[in-house]
């Protein structure tokens, strides 16, 4: 008699309409139902010792994850079968998909076992940072959560060995990095300005502004901000807090010029209403009506625009032109540097969903829009959680038929990760699947012209890890 063990993840009363659909088999099998709380927390249930392990879970939990949790119990992960549950799983439709497909894996055997093992990234981060760019702020995050690093100001070369990267042509080439932080450049986004309003050397960057401030500079002078539309609430933040500061201090006339006032980004609304209240004059432009000229004594800049509210022509003076960019960051081409990948360009996704530093590609990160001291944590607590979690990889789940394989490199052209390597030398070569780096998505079986591919995982469109929905 078969020994089954179903594990369900949800409530019980939740899946309850599945578990009495298989109560018919109890009696031509040694079918045991437990929820997954009472598996994980004693260790009461011996998963070796049932033929087939069924995990009932909620449809958006990921595979390998669930299945690294019982490697440390087995290595073998030929006997479990996911079954991902939707929200409705009491309905008769979903209820005979279940009962078919229990029946159908209980007969169905599999030709070699999944052998599983769980591989950690090696703790050690490369930072590229071609060029001459400030890394202070990511080394300190890095630093403070102990993890070791290497920063290379030249262009490398990178390709995967497993889950980790390794340097091409380098003295560091035997070292291993478990992932990558990619400074990518930052282009500044400004306004063009006369020569001569630049050869005055009365307008100048906000980030210069430290050096400058001064009494002799400020006091009782005509100061202007020129904010960028696409300027980053942190700038926002600095602009509103100097434009307080020199109204305060120096009782100076200081006039803020923009396009839309970014009140309602993060942390930014009391900055604004503490330069309000200290005087601070406020005027919405478009810029493409702005224009400015220097004065004959090239002592002071004369700014000419139409206000927005009253479109009136406004003209005025000022001593001082602060000039708030914004920055546009560059894609990073990965293909430049890891040359297992295809060409893809990567920046920091926009979704919120997502973790805002990494990529689409494991162990590579990107470097946040606002290089804060904050923001330089976040990114180092997301490396780090990275290299703590192993991921489970199968191993020996494909397959190449050295009869058939013809050598026609279609595997290694488009596999999506990199997994397909060719090895041997001369008449002797062949194609190698790479499990550390294999997903087994199938994509080189099914392109294979000469059928000399076999991924476990997708074998006549069928999965391992997951039910075969019929139409």
């Amino acid at each position: 008699m078969k020994k089954i063990l179903v594990l369900f993840r949800p409530e019980y009363e939740r899946v309850k309409p599945l578990l009495d659909a298989i109560s018919v088999f109890s009696e031509e099998l040694d079918l045991r139902i437990s929820s997954w709380t009472e598996w994980s927390t004693g260790r009461k249930i011996d998963v070796k010792n049932f033929e087939k392990v069924f995990l009932l879970v909620d449809d958006i939990e990921s595979n390998l994850e669930l299945l690294s949790e019982f490697c440390e119990v087995t290595e073998d992960l030929s006997q479990f079968r996911i079954f991902g549950i939707p929200k409705d799983a009491a309905s008769p439709r979903l209820v005979a998909r279940w009962k078919d497909y229990f029946q159908e894996e209980l007969a169905l055997e599999y030709p070699f076992p999944v052998k599983a093992v769980l591989l950690k990234p090696e703790k050690k981060v490369l930072i590229v940072a071609e060029g001459n760019k400030n890394t202070e702020g990511v080394e300190r995050a890095l630093r403070e959560k102990g993890i070791p690093f290497f920063v290379s100001r030249e262009k490398v070369t990178l390709y995967r060995e497993g889950i980790n990267f390794k340097l091409l042509h380098s003295p560091y080439s035997e070292t291993c990095f478990g992932a990558i932080i990619f400074l990518p450049e930052r282009k500044t986004l400004s306004f063009a300005f006369p020569q001569e309003v630049e050869d005055t050397g009365r307008a100048f960057f906000l980030e210069e502004l430290s050096k400058r401030y001064s009494h002799r500079h400020f006091w009782k002078k005509n100061v202007a901000f020129l904010v960028h539309e696409l300027a980053s609430p942190q700038q926002w933040r600095e602009a509103f807090s100097w434009a307080t500061r020199i109204r305060r201090d120096f009782c100076s006339e200081v006039l803020f010029l923009c396009e839309q006032v970014g009140v309602a980004l993060e942390n930014s609304e009391l900055a604004y209403r503490e330069a309000r209240q200290s005087g601070v004059r406020f005027e919405k432009v478009r810029f493409e009506n702005l224009s400015c000229r220097a004065t004959e004594s090239m002592q002071q800049i004369i700014l000419n625009f139409i206000a927005e509210k009253d479109r009136r022509e406004v003209s005025c003076v000022v001593d001082w032109l602060i000039v708030v960019p914004s920055f546009e960051v560059q894609p990073v081409a990965l293909d430049e540097y890891i040359t297992d990948y295809a060409s893809l360009r990567v920046v920091s996704p926009p979704n919120p969903v997502i973790d805002k530093y990494s990529t689409c590609w494991r162990g590579v990160f990107c470097a946040p829009l606002e290089e804060t001291g904050k923001e330089w944590r976040y990114l180092a607590h997301s490396v780090a959680q990275y290299l703590e979690k192993a991921q489970l990889k199968l191993k020996e789940r494909g397959s190449v038929d050295e009869e058939k394989c013809v050598l026609c490199l279609t595997c290694l052209r488009s596999c999506p990760f990199g997994a397909v390597k060719i090895e041997g030398r001369s008449k002797r070569k062949k194609a190698m699947i790479d499990w550390a780096l294999c997903q087994g998505c199938g994509v080189c079986a099914s392109l294979c012209p000469a059928g000399a591919i076999e991924i476990l995982d997708c074998k006549n469109g069928q999965y391992i890890f997951g039910p075969r929905w019929r139409g």
